[in-house]
């Protein structure tokens, strides 16, 4: 009877680990698609490999006023960027940056981004995207960017070159202290047919005096 009981009191116990190992891993299913659906809610799409890929449809459905989101090496969020127009037909669109990991010591505003068989290029980069980054030390500027916006790349105080690639940007669409609280003897890289048209507004956007510029 006493051996009944034992065997009968072992058997119970191992029901009730079993029962709270599979409510653990519920939950942890639960959580995880949460994650999913915060994401879905926000419009971002976090994508390991932003590649061409047969089971996907073309640009996986995305359109203009939606954010695309890439997972950094470490599993969290890495870039975002804000699709502004999309043309299927041609393969193409454009888009802007809007927020940029903290990862590396280099900046790179990259001229296009591919997503899922489309071509999405770089024609801005918003306020405060690459804001009071601590570790970049260089800073490149796609072809493609026409605007900039404020305190874009505020706070770059270990940065020692900007490099703009750039020949469509102006004063007008280059936002109030884009460049403002960098290094001041930063070293500047820009365009040389662009060379005199960016020295004279370069410093009203933050850019310390200082800073000498090169042509490229």
């Amino acid at each position: 009877m006493i051996g009944n009981r034992y065997f009968r009191n072992i058997i119970l116990g191992a029901a009730a680990l079993l029962a709270v190992l599979s409510s653990t891993t519920v939950s942890a299913r639960v959580k995880e698609h949460d994650v999913r659906e915060l994401d879905s809610f926000n419009a971002i799409s976090y994508v390991e490999t932003p590649q061409p890929d047969s089971s996907v449809t073309l640009g996986a459905g995305v359109k203009a006023g939606q954010t695309i989101g890439w997972k950094a090496p470490d599993g969290s969020a890495g870039d975002r960027i804000l699709v502004t127009n999309v043309d299927y037909k041609n393969k193409t669109g454009t888009a802007t940056v809007v927020w940029h990991k903290e990862a590396g010591k280099t900046i790179e505003i990259k001229d296009e981004y591919e997503y899922y068989g489309l071509t999405l290029k770089i024609t801005a980069i918003a306020d405060g995207a690459c804001k009071a980054n601590k570790k970049a030390t260089s800073v490149i500027i796609g072809r493609n960017v026409k605007k900039i916006g404020k305190k874009a790349f505020y706070g770059l105080k270990k940065c020692n070159t900007l490099t703009i690639k750039s020949t469509k940007l102006t004063a007008k669409n280059v936002g109030k202290k884009a460049f403002g609280n960098m290094k001041k003897n930063i070293k500047v890289k820009v365009p040389k047919k662009k060379y005199k048209a960016y020295k004279k507004w370069l410093c009203k956007k933050g850019l310390s005096k200082k800073a000498a510029l090169k042509k490229i």
